[in-house]
Protein backbone atom coordinates (compact mmCIF):
# COMPACT_ATOMS: atom_id res chain seq x y z
CA UNK A 1 0.00 0.00 0.00
CA UNK A 2 1.55 3.31 -1.07
CA UNK A 3 0.88 6.69 0.51
CA UNK A 4 1.38 10.17 -0.83
CA UNK A 5 2.02 13.35 1.09
CA UNK A 6 2.40 16.73 -0.53
CA UNK A 7 2.98 20.34 0.37
CA UNK A 8 0.80 23.13 -0.99
CA UNK A 9 2.13 26.53 -1.88
CA UNK A 10 1.38 29.55 0.23
CA UNK A 11 0.22 32.98 -0.87
CA UNK A 12 1.57 34.92 2.06
CA UNK A 13 3.16 37.96 3.54
CA UNK A 14 6.46 39.76 3.51
CA UNK A 15 7.44 38.48 6.95
CA UNK A 16 9.25 35.33 8.05
CA UNK A 17 7.41 32.18 7.01
CA UNK A 18 8.44 28.57 7.30
CA UNK A 19 11.28 27.55 4.95
CA UNK A 20 10.63 25.50 1.82
CA UNK A 21 10.97 22.16 3.62
CA UNK A 22 8.37 23.05 6.26
CA UNK A 23 6.05 25.20 4.12
CA UNK A 24 2.55 25.38 5.68
CA UNK A 25 -0.48 23.79 4.11
CA UNK A 26 -3.05 25.96 2.36
CA UNK A 27 -6.73 25.20 2.77
CA UNK A 28 -8.96 26.47 -0.01
CA UNK A 29 -8.40 28.02 -3.43
CA UNK A 30 -6.21 31.15 -3.36
CA UNK A 31 -6.09 31.74 -7.11
CA UNK A 32 -7.08 35.24 -8.22
CA UNK A 33 -7.60 36.57 -4.70
CA UNK A 34 -7.21 40.33 -4.33
CA UNK A 35 -7.01 42.46 -1.18
CA UNK A 36 -10.57 43.03 0.01
CA UNK A 37 -10.75 43.60 3.74
CA UNK A 38 -9.46 42.17 6.98
CA UNK A 39 -10.78 38.62 6.72
CA UNK A 40 -11.04 36.94 10.12
CA UNK A 41 -7.47 36.51 11.35
CA UNK A 42 -6.72 34.87 14.69
CA UNK A 43 -3.63 34.06 16.73
CA UNK A 44 -4.18 30.33 16.50
CA UNK A 45 -1.21 28.54 18.11
CA UNK A 46 2.10 29.24 19.85
CA UNK A 47 5.05 27.10 20.88
CA UNK A 48 7.95 28.27 23.04
CA UNK A 49 10.47 25.41 22.78
CA UNK A 50 11.92 23.21 20.01
CA UNK A 51 11.75 25.75 17.15
CA UNK A 52 9.28 28.29 18.63
CA UNK A 53 6.62 29.92 16.46
CA UNK A 54 3.41 31.94 16.46
CA UNK A 55 0.72 30.74 14.07
CA UNK A 56 -1.98 32.85 12.46
CA UNK A 57 -5.08 31.61 10.66
CA UNK A 58 -7.56 33.37 8.38
CA UNK A 59 -10.94 31.80 9.09
CA UNK A 60 -12.79 34.26 6.84
CA UNK A 61 -14.01 33.99 3.27
CA UNK A 62 -11.92 36.92 2.03
CA UNK A 63 -8.25 37.70 1.75
CA UNK A 64 -6.98 39.65 4.74
CA UNK A 65 -5.00 42.75 3.75
CA UNK A 66 -2.37 42.95 6.50
CA UNK A 67 -0.17 45.78 5.25
CA UNK A 68 1.36 47.54 8.24
CA UNK A 69 -0.26 45.24 10.80
CA UNK A 70 1.63 44.76 14.06
CA UNK A 71 2.06 41.63 16.17
CA UNK A 72 3.08 42.32 19.76
CA UNK A 73 4.55 39.26 21.53
CA UNK A 74 5.24 40.19 25.12
CA UNK A 75 7.05 43.51 24.69
CA UNK A 76 8.49 42.67 21.27
CA UNK A 77 6.78 44.15 18.21
CA UNK A 78 6.80 42.76 14.67
CA UNK A 79 5.53 44.92 11.80
CA UNK A 80 4.25 43.25 8.64
CA UNK A 81 5.31 44.48 5.21
CA UNK A 82 3.27 46.66 2.85
CA UNK A 83 2.36 43.61 0.74
CA UNK A 84 1.44 41.28 3.61
CA UNK A 85 -1.81 39.37 3.44
CA UNK A 86 -3.45 36.00 4.04
CA UNK A 87 -5.72 34.14 1.67
CA UNK A 88 -8.93 32.68 3.13
CA UNK A 89 -8.52 29.39 4.94
CA UNK A 90 -4.74 29.60 5.27
CA UNK A 91 -2.52 28.84 8.24
CA UNK A 92 0.85 30.56 8.62
CA UNK A 93 3.54 29.69 11.16
CA UNK A 94 5.84 32.62 11.96
CA UNK A 95 9.06 30.89 12.99
CA UNK A 96 11.33 32.72 15.42
CA UNK A 97 14.40 33.75 13.45
CA UNK A 98 14.99 35.56 10.20
CA UNK A 99 12.72 38.62 9.99
CA UNK A 100 10.48 37.46 12.86
CA UNK A 101 12.72 37.86 15.88
CA UNK A 102 10.27 38.10 18.77
CA UNK A 103 11.05 35.50 21.45
CA UNK A 104 8.20 33.23 22.57
CA UNK A 105 8.20 32.48 26.30
CA UNK A 106 6.30 29.62 28.01
CA UNK A 107 4.16 32.23 29.78
CA UNK A 108 3.35 35.34 27.76
CA UNK A 109 0.77 37.01 25.54
CA UNK A 110 0.36 38.27 21.99
CA UNK A 111 -1.81 40.99 20.46
CA UNK A 112 -2.45 41.48 16.74
CA UNK A 113 -3.23 45.05 15.60
CA UNK A 114 -4.28 46.58 12.30
CA UNK A 115 -2.19 49.39 10.85
CA UNK A 116 -4.65 51.82 12.47
CA UNK A 117 -4.16 50.31 15.91
CA UNK A 118 -7.40 48.31 16.14
CA UNK A 119 -7.06 45.01 18.03
CA UNK A 120 -7.68 42.07 15.68
CA UNK A 121 -7.04 39.28 18.19
CA UNK A 122 -5.16 38.61 21.40
CA UNK A 123 -4.00 35.49 23.20
CA UNK A 124 -2.53 34.80 26.64
CA UNK A 125 -0.88 31.48 27.38
CA UNK A 126 0.82 29.40 30.05
CA UNK A 127 2.27 26.21 28.59
CA UNK A 128 2.33 23.68 31.48
CA UNK A 129 4.57 21.03 29.93
CA UNK A 130 7.69 20.93 27.80
CA UNK A 131 7.12 20.08 24.11
CA UNK A 132 3.50 21.28 24.36
CA UNK A 133 1.88 24.10 22.41
CA UNK A 134 -0.93 26.51 23.30
CA UNK A 135 -3.62 26.27 20.64
CA UNK A 136 -7.23 27.20 19.95
CA UNK A 137 -9.66 24.29 19.78
CA UNK A 138 -11.30 24.48 17.32
CA UNK A 139 -9.18 26.70 15.12
CA UNK A 140 -9.70 30.44 15.13
CA UNK A 141 -12.40 31.43 17.59
CA UNK A 142 -12.15 28.37 19.86
CA UNK A 143 -10.94 28.61 23.46
CA UNK A 144 -7.17 28.18 23.94
CA UNK A 145 -5.80 25.07 25.62
CA UNK A 146 -2.55 23.14 26.07
CA UNK A 147 -1.91 20.77 23.17
CA UNK A 148 0.42 17.78 23.47
CA UNK A 149 1.46 17.99 19.81
CA UNK A 150 2.03 21.21 17.90
CA UNK A 151 0.67 21.55 14.37
CA UNK A 152 2.38 24.54 12.71
CA UNK A 153 0.81 25.51 9.40
CA UNK A 154 -2.18 23.17 9.70
CA UNK A 155 -5.35 22.47 11.66
CA UNK A 156 -4.96 22.16 15.42
CA UNK A 157 -5.34 18.73 16.96
CA UNK A 158 -5.25 18.37 20.73
CA UNK A 159 -3.79 14.87 20.93
CA UNK A 160 -4.06 14.95 24.73
CA UNK A 161 -7.81 14.57 24.25
CA UNK A 162 -7.70 12.03 21.43
CA UNK A 163 -7.27 8.31 21.75
CA UNK A 164 -3.98 7.02 20.41
CA UNK A 165 -3.13 3.58 19.13
CA UNK A 166 -4.06 1.12 21.86
CA UNK A 167 -1.18 -1.05 23.02
CA UNK A 168 -1.46 -4.79 22.34
CA UNK A 169 0.94 -5.62 25.16
CA UNK A 170 3.67 -4.08 27.30
CA UNK A 171 6.94 -5.67 28.44
CA UNK A 172 8.66 -3.79 31.26
CA UNK A 173 12.39 -3.69 31.91
CA UNK A 174 15.01 -2.08 34.13
CA UNK A 175 17.72 -0.04 32.45
CA UNK A 176 17.74 0.52 28.68
CA UNK A 177 16.81 -1.53 25.62
CA UNK A 178 19.16 -1.13 22.65
CA UNK A 179 17.63 -3.36 20.00
CA UNK A 180 14.99 -5.96 19.18
CA UNK A 181 14.97 -8.71 16.55
CA UNK A 182 12.59 -11.58 15.68
CA UNK A 183 13.19 -14.95 17.32
CA UNK A 184 11.98 -18.45 16.48
CA UNK A 185 8.67 -19.94 17.66
CA UNK A 186 6.72 -16.69 18.01
CA UNK A 187 9.33 -14.85 20.07
CA UNK A 188 11.41 -11.71 19.96
CA UNK A 189 14.95 -11.15 21.24
CA UNK A 190 15.45 -7.96 23.27
CA UNK A 191 18.99 -6.72 23.89
CA UNK A 192 20.11 -4.68 26.91
CA UNK A 193 23.88 -4.21 26.48
CA UNK A 194 24.30 -1.89 29.47
CA UNK A 195 22.71 -4.48 31.73
CA UNK A 196 24.45 -7.40 29.98
CA UNK A 197 21.16 -9.18 29.33
CA UNK A 198 19.60 -10.78 26.27
CA UNK A 199 15.93 -11.74 26.75
CA UNK A 200 13.62 -13.91 24.67
CA UNK A 201 10.02 -12.75 24.98
CA UNK A 202 6.80 -14.26 23.64
CA UNK A 203 5.24 -12.21 20.85
CA UNK A 204 1.68 -13.16 21.81
CA UNK A 205 1.80 -12.74 25.60
CA UNK A 206 4.93 -10.66 26.41
CA UNK A 207 6.15 -13.37 28.80
CA UNK A 208 9.92 -13.63 29.29
CA UNK A 209 10.83 -17.18 28.25
CA UNK A 210 14.60 -16.95 28.62
CA UNK A 211 17.16 -14.52 30.02
CA UNK A 212 20.73 -14.95 28.78
CA UNK A 213 23.69 -13.47 30.65
CA UNK A 214 26.13 -11.78 28.29
CA UNK A 215 29.01 -11.89 30.78
CA UNK A 216 31.22 -13.33 28.03
CA UNK A 217 31.23 -9.83 26.50
CA UNK A 218 32.32 -7.44 29.29
CA UNK A 219 32.43 -3.66 28.97
CA UNK A 220 35.17 -2.03 26.91
CA UNK A 221 38.05 -0.23 28.67
CA UNK A 222 36.31 3.13 28.15
CA UNK A 223 33.19 1.85 29.93
CA UNK A 224 31.04 1.33 26.87
CA UNK A 225 29.16 -1.98 26.58
CA UNK A 226 31.15 -4.80 25.02
CA UNK A 227 28.31 -5.46 22.59
CA UNK A 228 25.70 -3.23 20.94
CA UNK A 229 24.06 -4.56 17.80
CA UNK A 230 21.72 -7.54 17.62
CA UNK A 231 20.69 -9.67 14.64
CA UNK A 232 18.87 -12.97 14.12
CA UNK A 233 18.14 -15.54 11.42
CA UNK A 234 14.86 -17.40 10.76
CA UNK A 235 16.25 -20.62 12.27
CA UNK A 236 16.54 -18.91 15.64
CA UNK A 237 20.26 -18.16 15.53
CA UNK A 238 21.11 -14.86 17.17
CA UNK A 239 24.30 -12.78 16.94
CA UNK A 240 25.66 -9.56 18.43
CA UNK A 241 28.46 -7.12 17.63
CA UNK A 242 31.54 -7.83 19.76
CA UNK A 243 33.53 -4.65 20.32
CA UNK A 244 36.40 -6.40 22.10
CA UNK A 245 37.40 -8.85 19.38
CA UNK A 246 35.92 -6.67 16.59
CA UNK A 247 33.63 -9.33 15.19
CA UNK A 248 30.03 -10.35 14.72
CA UNK A 249 29.57 -13.29 17.07
CA UNK A 250 26.80 -15.85 17.41
CA UNK A 251 25.40 -16.45 20.90
CA UNK A 252 24.52 -19.81 22.42
CA UNK A 253 21.15 -19.07 24.10
CA UNK A 254 21.59 -21.80 26.69
CA UNK A 255 25.09 -20.93 27.92
CA UNK A 256 25.74 -17.41 26.67
CA UNK A 257 28.85 -18.69 24.93
CA UNK A 258 29.99 -16.97 21.75
CA UNK A 259 31.54 -18.00 18.44
CA UNK A 260 32.76 -15.76 15.62
CA UNK A 261 30.52 -15.47 12.55
CA UNK A 262 32.44 -12.71 10.73
CA UNK A 263 35.46 -10.60 11.66
CA UNK A 264 35.39 -6.82 11.31
CA UNK A 265 39.00 -6.34 12.43
CA UNK A 266 39.99 -4.90 9.04
CA UNK A 267 37.06 -2.46 9.21
CA UNK A 268 36.93 -1.41 12.86
CA UNK A 269 34.79 -1.91 15.95
CA UNK A 270 31.24 -3.03 15.02
CA UNK A 271 28.24 -1.20 16.42
CA UNK A 272 24.70 -1.80 15.12
CA UNK A 273 23.53 -4.70 12.96
CA UNK A 274 20.68 -5.49 10.61
CA UNK A 275 19.89 -8.67 8.66
CA UNK A 276 19.22 -8.67 4.93
CA UNK A 277 16.44 -10.70 3.26
CA UNK A 278 19.05 -13.01 1.66
CA UNK A 279 20.63 -13.85 5.02
CA UNK A 280 23.45 -11.34 4.83
CA UNK A 281 24.21 -8.86 7.60
CA UNK A 282 25.09 -5.16 7.51
CA UNK A 283 27.02 -3.44 10.28
CA UNK A 284 27.85 0.13 11.22
CA UNK A 285 31.48 0.85 12.18
CA UNK A 286 30.65 4.00 14.13
CA UNK A 287 34.07 5.14 15.31
CA UNK A 288 35.53 4.93 11.79
CA UNK A 289 32.56 6.37 9.87
CA UNK A 290 32.01 3.18 7.90
CA UNK A 291 29.21 0.81 6.95
CA UNK A 292 29.75 -2.71 5.61
CA UNK A 293 27.58 -5.58 4.44
CA UNK A 294 28.42 -9.29 4.58
CA UNK A 295 26.96 -12.09 2.49
CA UNK A 296 25.13 -15.02 4.07
CA UNK A 297 28.40 -17.00 4.08
CA UNK A 298 30.04 -14.22 6.15
CA UNK A 299 32.18 -12.98 3.25
CA UNK A 300 32.44 -9.22 2.80
CA UNK A 301 30.03 -7.89 0.17
CA UNK A 302 30.97 -4.20 0.25
CA UNK A 303 32.19 -1.39 2.48
CA UNK A 304 31.32 2.31 2.31
CA UNK A 305 32.94 5.09 4.32
CA UNK A 306 32.38 8.79 4.84
CA UNK A 307 33.87 11.29 2.40
CA UNK A 308 33.18 14.69 0.89
CA UNK A 309 30.38 13.11 -1.13
CA UNK A 310 29.14 10.46 1.33
CA UNK A 311 27.79 11.98 4.59
CA UNK A 312 28.84 9.22 6.99
CA UNK A 313 30.43 10.56 10.18
CA UNK A 314 29.25 8.36 13.05
CA UNK A 315 26.76 5.89 11.53
CA UNK A 316 24.72 3.88 14.00
CA UNK A 317 21.24 2.38 13.54
CA UNK A 318 20.46 0.90 10.15
CA UNK A 319 17.78 -1.08 8.32
CA UNK A 320 17.25 -2.49 4.83
CA UNK A 321 14.40 -1.98 2.37
CA UNK A 322 13.99 -3.80 -0.95
CA UNK A 323 16.81 -1.83 -2.56
CA UNK A 324 18.36 0.46 0.06
CA UNK A 325 20.29 0.33 3.29
CA UNK A 326 19.17 3.35 5.34
CA UNK A 327 21.64 4.45 8.03
CA UNK A 328 21.07 6.95 10.84
CA UNK A 329 24.06 9.19 11.44
CA UNK A 330 23.43 11.31 14.54
CA UNK A 331 26.53 13.49 14.19
CA UNK A 332 25.96 14.25 10.52
CA UNK A 333 22.22 14.58 11.21
CA UNK A 334 21.46 12.47 8.17
CA UNK A 335 19.50 9.39 7.25
CA UNK A 336 21.85 8.10 4.58
CA UNK A 337 20.57 5.82 1.82
CA UNK A 338 23.09 3.38 0.32
CA UNK A 339 22.49 0.97 -2.54
CA UNK A 340 21.91 -2.48 -1.08
CA UNK A 341 23.86 -4.23 -3.83
CA UNK A 342 27.11 -2.25 -3.94
CA UNK A 343 26.92 0.34 -1.14
CA UNK A 344 26.95 3.34 -3.46
CA UNK A 345 25.54 6.56 -2.02
CA UNK A 346 21.97 7.21 -3.22
CA UNK A 347 20.94 10.25 -1.16
CA UNK A 348 19.47 11.32 2.17
CA UNK A 349 15.98 11.67 3.55
CA UNK A 350 14.63 14.17 6.03
CA UNK A 351 12.98 13.45 9.37
CA UNK A 352 11.83 16.08 11.83
CA UNK A 353 12.82 18.77 9.35
CA UNK A 354 9.79 17.89 7.26
CA UNK A 355 7.33 19.59 9.61
CA UNK A 356 8.92 20.71 12.85
CA UNK A 357 12.40 22.17 12.58
CA UNK A 358 13.23 25.40 10.80
CA UNK A 359 16.85 25.39 11.90
CA UNK A 360 17.75 22.20 10.01
CA UNK A 361 18.77 22.31 6.37
CA UNK A 362 16.75 20.25 3.84
CA UNK A 363 17.86 16.63 3.91
CA UNK A 364 18.96 16.73 7.54
CA UNK A 365 17.61 14.72 10.43
CA UNK A 366 17.14 15.61 14.07
CA UNK A 367 19.57 13.96 16.48
CA UNK A 368 16.55 12.75 18.44
CA UNK A 369 15.90 10.06 15.80
CA UNK A 370 17.31 6.95 17.49
CA UNK A 371 15.61 3.94 15.90
CA UNK A 372 14.69 2.78 12.41
CA UNK A 373 12.71 -0.11 10.91
CA UNK A 374 10.94 -1.00 7.67
CA UNK A 375 7.62 -2.72 7.00
CA UNK A 376 7.86 -4.60 3.71
CA UNK A 377 4.11 -5.19 3.63
CA UNK A 378 3.27 -1.50 3.92
CA UNK A 379 6.35 -0.15 2.08
CA UNK A 380 6.82 2.30 4.94
CA UNK A 381 10.04 3.28 6.71
CA UNK A 382 9.55 4.17 10.38
CA UNK A 383 11.89 6.31 12.52
CA UNK A 384 11.55 7.09 16.21
CA UNK A 385 11.69 10.68 17.46
CA UNK A 386 12.76 10.39 21.09
CA UNK A 387 12.45 14.11 21.81
CA UNK A 388 8.84 14.54 20.71
CA UNK A 389 7.58 11.07 21.67
CA UNK A 390 6.45 9.97 18.23
CA UNK A 391 7.21 7.87 15.16
CA UNK A 392 7.86 9.34 11.71
CA UNK A 393 6.74 7.56 8.56
CA UNK A 394 8.20 7.59 5.03
CA UNK A 395 6.77 6.07 1.86
CA UNK A 396 9.43 3.84 0.25
CA UNK A 397 7.35 2.61 -2.68
CA UNK A 398 9.10 5.11 -4.97
CA UNK A 399 12.80 5.59 -4.22
CA UNK A 400 13.04 8.68 -6.43
CA UNK A 401 10.33 10.37 -4.36
CA UNK A 402 11.86 9.17 -1.09
CA UNK A 403 15.20 10.81 -1.87
CA UNK A 404 13.96 13.91 -3.70
CA UNK A 405 13.78 17.21 -1.81
CA UNK A 406 11.19 18.43 -4.32
CA UNK A 407 8.82 15.71 -3.13
CA UNK A 408 9.32 16.21 0.62
CA UNK A 409 11.47 13.08 0.86
CA UNK A 410 8.49 10.73 0.74
CA UNK A 411 7.45 11.95 4.19
CA UNK A 412 4.00 10.75 5.27
CA UNK A 413 3.63 12.12 8.77
CA UNK A 414 3.92 11.22 12.44
CA UNK A 415 1.94 9.26 15.00
CA UNK A 416 2.24 9.28 18.78
CA UNK A 417 2.54 11.79 21.57
CA UNK A 418 4.71 12.41 24.59
CA UNK A 419 3.53 10.90 27.88
CA UNK A 420 3.44 7.92 30.20
CA UNK A 421 0.04 6.36 29.40
CA UNK A 422 -0.14 3.05 27.56
CA UNK A 423 -0.88 4.80 24.26
CA UNK A 424 1.85 7.41 24.75
CA UNK A 425 5.62 7.44 24.24
CA UNK A 426 8.00 9.04 26.72
CA UNK A 427 11.25 8.53 24.80
CA UNK A 428 11.04 6.03 21.93
CA UNK A 429 14.40 4.63 20.87
CA UNK A 430 14.53 1.10 19.42
CA UNK A 431 11.78 0.12 17.00
CA UNK A 432 10.91 -3.04 15.06
CA UNK A 433 8.12 -3.74 12.59
CA UNK A 434 6.78 -7.32 12.58
CA UNK A 435 4.35 -7.47 9.62
CA UNK A 436 3.79 -11.22 10.08
CA UNK A 437 2.22 -10.48 13.47
CA UNK A 438 0.89 -7.02 12.55
CA UNK A 439 2.91 -5.59 15.43
CA UNK A 440 5.10 -2.54 15.86
CA UNK A 441 7.46 -2.86 18.84
CA UNK A 442 8.84 0.34 20.37
CA UNK A 443 11.36 0.52 23.21
CA UNK A 444 10.28 3.45 25.39
CA UNK A 445 13.31 4.23 27.55
CA UNK A 446 11.67 7.00 29.59
CA UNK A 447 8.93 4.64 30.76
CA UNK A 448 11.20 1.54 30.78
CA UNK A 449 8.97 -0.63 28.66
CA UNK A 450 8.66 -2.22 25.25
CA UNK A 451 5.22 -1.48 23.85
CA UNK A 452 3.62 -3.52 21.06
CA UNK A 453 1.11 -1.64 18.90
CA UNK A 454 -0.97 -2.88 15.95
CA UNK A 455 1.30 -2.11 13.00
CA UNK A 456 -1.41 -1.50 10.39
CA UNK A 457 -3.35 0.78 12.72
CA UNK A 458 -0.25 2.80 13.59
CA UNK A 459 0.61 3.30 9.92
CA UNK A 460 -2.99 4.21 9.07
CA UNK A 461 -2.84 7.01 11.66
CA UNK A 462 0.13 8.67 9.99
CA UNK A 463 -0.88 12.08 8.64
CA UNK A 464 -1.07 11.87 4.88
Amino acid sequence: MAYRWSLSLLLMMGCQTAPEHVRPKVVGDTAGVTPSGDGAVYINEVRSDNAPFVELVNMGDERADMAGWRLLVGTCEHVFSDTAGMAPGTFVALWVGGTFNCPVSPTSDAVLYTAEGQIVDELTWTVPFARHAWCRMPDGSGPPTSCAQSTPGRENSNTSEQSGVEATWIWRFDGKVKSMVPGADNTVWIGQPRQGILSRVGVEDAVTQLEVSMAALPNLPDGRPGWEGLVSWPDGTVAVSDGTTEAIVQVDPTTGGISTWASTADLGRPHDLTRLPDGGVCVSITDDGRVACFNADASLRWMQEGSDTVPLTRPKQLTATDSLLVVLDEEAEKAVALDLLDGSFRGTLSGVASVEREDLEPGTLSQSSRGITWSSEHQVLLLTDSELGRVLGFDTSNVDVLLSADNAWGYIGAVGRFGADDDELGSPHGIMAMPAYDLLLIADDANQRVVAYPLSEAISMLER
